[in-house]
């Protein structure tokens, strides 16, 4: 017999033997693995229940044994008696946390990490009293938290969650912490003396919050300390590092608003490895003291203000790797002190004032310098050629300088080269073709210089060039079909990254790393979003290594494969002919972005054959007109993107003066159109006083009713609907109606609308796209008639991907339902974004008071009216129609932030400006 089979007979004996001595059930005790694993059952239901896709390892628990202790994700202990730990990590789990676990009483360990959880924890968690070790980071848990019953605990880690509140209030009062890691949440409050009692606490990572106040006092007695960016203030006090008192090994103040000097006590700190001060308000000398750190590698003093001498005792730092003084407005000639750091891989000097000294400071001579940093600098002349004899160089920025030369044929002699950027020089000739020599080279960057001639076809022989950015030249010539062999294999110099382990990628600043993703093409859309100087670090390491950031599916696989995606820019040129067939071999590359150059003849076929995830959306071929695309594809466009800087053209400059000459005409007919509809609107006696749309007085009760779920895209907004009810939505495009059902319904008019369907489906049903693709629900059918179209695809029980995300489109929306109280679509002719574009969209100051949101006048509230205008105003701008035009979330935090605190005059409305609401 089986012993599972086993198993299960002696409890079925066991159970019925109680039944015969007491004559009656017995209710089992809570303290048992019976219990365990009746409790296990009911979370794997609980799970199951919100996840109908992609489930984890908990969906086979029970199938092949009944004992809880063979289970996956599931540990007991070493008799086997009771369940004492549960590893659901990156199990794909979404919904609620499960609100039982308090009833394993035997529970020690609990790792929930690498999930999509939301909502508050629940306060059942706190009587896990047993618990040692909890991982609930890398959730989308939110909430006040409340561990305070959890007085065994040991090991917390609470990371990259959205959970607020003050830390006094979250953590056990009896305190057995040793690791504490609740970086990047809401977490505001001081941090003081909270910790005092933690005496067995060793690791403390406080970073990416909202605390504030002073620092606390008993940082030193710890081994790691961050509190990286957040709104600490005042002076570091030199007391709080007491001689033969300090054990820190880590010391990251980063991204503070600290003041003052660098207290010399830090130098009490011998085993101190890493000393992150960088981004506060430090001045004074660097101390001289620090140099007695034997232990140090890497020294972050960037965006300071500290002097510009150099202590020469920190030539004595024979650990020191990584070297960070950027940012504190160093002028004049670099300082020759930079030579004698022999010892250094790493040295950041962007940012400062340097006029020169490359050659005289000796820093072409640091034999093991890695990486080097001058970009941002007011560096001019030729490009020095002894840049190409530092053997040991990967990393050469040299961005956003004064050079003024053409490229040395001698930088293709790098023989270790992985990055080269000299965008945004006035850089002049040719490419030189010994580039084509760089195999180790994974980006190049020579964009918003001016460059000619052809593109050379040795480029073609860079296997590892992954990343290349040749836009806004002056480069002519047909695009060389060996250029499509670019980035083909790069392999050697991912595992080349690999091995080595010694080198500390990154500051974590971001700046480098936001020029060389594009901020407005998917998938590196998504990348530029989340970058912080945390996930920068992490990023940059991801991809020196290898370590793909996307899921891919290749054409003709439905398989998703993480892989590093690649970019081709050759956009803002004057390269001429026919798009190479090759480019279908380009299998490493998501955006390819050829715009505004003189391009003609077929669009290839083997587009078909590049990846899924690749980009050739609008921006990539405009301004190309004599490129033949497929009927569903526009290829017209009076201006380039606003994000690219072409000079040098004078072939546009007539067209563009009649362009302008256009707009403004255009603008002065509709501004009078406009000012006729709104006198017209406010002088009509039959319409009543305040408001602008007929049938709007019910919003005020629909305002009050809703304003927790107001948004169209909310899940509990579809849950109120029933059986067969449509739900409109609307976005800057089309109006959407979705049914229960799943069919869509774009009622869109115009040509454009219509290719814009036309490539909708054509690209869901295939057209040799490689289709299904996973991520995406199967297409039953279509239909067009006139201008009427539908899409019918299957039922998603778990929702679309829509009811999860937010972008500055969502926020559009969202900021023009509260400045109006109207739904995106709430059964009038015209959605919430057309009505706002038609009666905002002037941007003419001294609009009347019929233009003002309805429901404030409604409500008595017209004093405010003015302010929810240009919340108004602000949504408007959030949600157009080209991505480019519409702010990022910093500028919108801007205007919010000026909209409280500069409320404007009666009548007179301060309207932003055009160029607000461009990235």
């Amino acid at each position: 017999m089986k012993e599972d089979e086993t198993d299960n007979l002696r409890q079925v004996v066991f159970f019925i033997f109680l039944i015969l001595i007491t004559g009656s059930v017995v209710v089992v005790s809570g303290d048992s693995l019976v219990t365990d694993r009746q409790v296990l059952l009911d979370l794997k239901s609980f799970l199951e229940e919100r996840n109908h896709v992609n489930r984890g390892q908990y969906s086979r628990w029970n199938q092949q044994s009944s004992n809880p202790c063979r289970w996956s994700g599931i540990l007991c202990t070493s008799d086997g008696s009771r369940v004492n730990g549960i590893n659901l990590a990156a199990s794909s789990i979404s919904g609620d946390l499960y609100a039982n676990f308090s009833s394993l009483t035997a529970l020690t360990n609990l790792d929930l990490s690498q999930n999509t959880f939301s909502g508050a924890v629940p306060t059942d968690l706190s009587n896990c009293q047993n618990l040692i070790h909890l991982n609930l980071s890398h959730n989308i848990l939110e909430g006040e938290l409340n561990l305070t019953g959890l007085t065994k605990l040991e090991t917390l880690d609470l990371s990259t969650n959205r959970i607020f509140g003050g830390i006094q209030f979250s953590l056990p009062r009896i305190c057995s912490l040793i690791v504490a890691n609740v970086s990047a949440n809401n977490f505001s409050g001081g941090i003081d003396n909270f910790f005092d009692g933690c005496l067995n606490l060793q690791y403390l990572d406080l970073s990416y919050n909202f605390f504030s106040g002073a620092i606390w006092k008993g940082l030193s007695r710890l081994k790691e300390f961050s509190v990286a960016e957040n709104y600490l203030s005042g002076e570091v006090s030199g007391s709080f590092f007491a001689e033969n008192n300090c054990s820190l090994r880590v010391l990251d103040l980063s991204g503070n608003s600290f003041t003052g000097r660098v207290p010399r006590e830090l130098s009490n700190c011998r085993n101190l490895a890493i000393l992150n001060l960088w981004g506060n308000s430090f001045t004074g000398q660097i101390p001289s003291e620090i140099g007695l750190i034997s232990s140090l590698e890497g020294l972050f003093l960037g965006n300071n203000t500290f002097s510009p001498t150099i202590p020469e005792s920190l030539l004595n730092l024979d650990n020191l790797a990584f070297l960070d003084l950027s940012r504190n407005n160093f002028g004049g000639e670099i300082q020759q002190i930079f030579g004698g750091f022999t010892r250094l891989k790493i040295l950041l000097l962007h940012g400062n004032s340097y006029t020169g000294g490359i050659n005289s400071s000796g820093i072409l001579k640091l034999p093991n310098l890695v990486g080097l940093d001058l970009s941002n600098n007011s560096f001019t002349g030729p490009l020095p050629v002894a840049f190409s004899e530092m053997h040991s160089l990967k990393f050469l920025i040299l961005a956003y300088n004064l050079f003024n030369s053409t490229i040395p044929q001698e930088y293709g002699n790098f023989q270790a080269l992985q990055a080269l950027d000299l965008s945004f020089n006035t850089l002049t000739g040719q490419i030189p073709s010994s580039l084509g020599k760089l195999r180790s080279l994974l980006w190049l960057m020579l964009a918003n210089n001016m460059l000619t001639g052809e593109i050379p076809t040795e480029l073609g022989n860079c296997t590892s060039l992954l990343w290349l950015n040749l836009a806004n030249n002056r480069l002519s010539g047909s695009i060389p079909r060996e250029l499509m062999g670019v980035g083909r294999d790069p392999s050697r110099t991912f595992e080349s990254n690999q091995r080595d382990e010694g080198v500390i990628a990154s500051s974590g600043e971001c700046w480098t790393m936001k020029r060389w993703i594009p901020a407005d093409y998917p998938p590196f859309s998504f990348v530029h979003r989340i970058l912080n100087r945390k996930t920068c670090r992490s990023i940059w390491d991801k991809l020196l290594k290898g370590v793909g950031l996307f899921s891919v599916c290749a054409a003709g696989s439905t398989v998703r494969t993480l892989q590093i995606s690649g970019y081709l820019q050759l956009v803002g040129n004057q390269l001429s002919g026919e798009l190479p067939g090759e480019i279908g071999k380009m299998q490493n590359f998501s955006m390819i972005h050829l715009g505004f150059n003189n391009l003609s003849g077929t669009l290839p076929p083997q587009i078909g054959q590049l990846p899924l995830l690749a980009t050739f959306e609008e921006d990539s071929y405009l301004g190309d007109p004599l490129l033949k695309l497929p009927g569903f594809i526009n290829n017209t466009m009076d201006s380039p993107p606003n994000q690219y800087s072409i000079t040098g053209k004078k072939e546009h400059k007539k067209w563009v003066a009649v362009l302008v000459l256009l707009t403004m005409t255009m603008a002065f007919l509709i501004c009078g159109l406009v000012s006729l509809v709104v006198c017209m609107l406010v002088k009509n006696p039959a319409e009543s006083p305040g408001y602008l749309l007929e049938d709007t007085k019910h919003l005020r009760h629909d305002f009050a009713s809703n304003s927790g779920s107001s948004s169209p895209w909310s899940s509990d907004t579809v849950k109120n609907h029933r059986e067969g009810e449509a739900l409109e939505q609307c976005t800057e495009e089309y109006c959407l109606v979705e049914e229960r059902w799943q069919s869509r319904s774009y009622r869109e008019k115009g040509s454009k609308v219509k290719r814009s369907f036309d490539l909708k489906w054509k690209s869901l049903t295939g057209n040799g796209f490689g289709w299904p693709h996973p991520n995406l629900v199967t297409l039953y059918g279509w239909c067009l008639d006139g201008t009427e179209k539908i899409l019918v695809y299957e039922y998603m029980e778990g929702g679309s991907l829509e009811d999860l995300i937010s972008d500055r489109t969502s926020f559009g929306v969202l900021s023009m339902e509260l400045a109006t109280g109207r739904r995106a679509v709430d059964g009038g002719e015209e959605c919430l974004l057309e009505w706002a574009r038609r009666v905002m969209g002037s941007g003419r100051p001294g609009l009347s008071r019929a233009t003002i949101p309805v429901v404030l006048l409604g409500s008595g509230l017209a004093e405010g009216a003015d302010e929810m205008s240009e919340l108004l105003r602000i949504g408007i701008g959030c949600t157009a129609e080209a991505p480019q035009r519409r702010p990022n979330m910093k500028e919108v935090l801007a205007m919010l932030i000026k909209l409280s605190s500069c409320r404007p005059s009666r009548g007179e409305i301060p309207f932003l400006r055009h160029a607000d609401f461009q990235d």
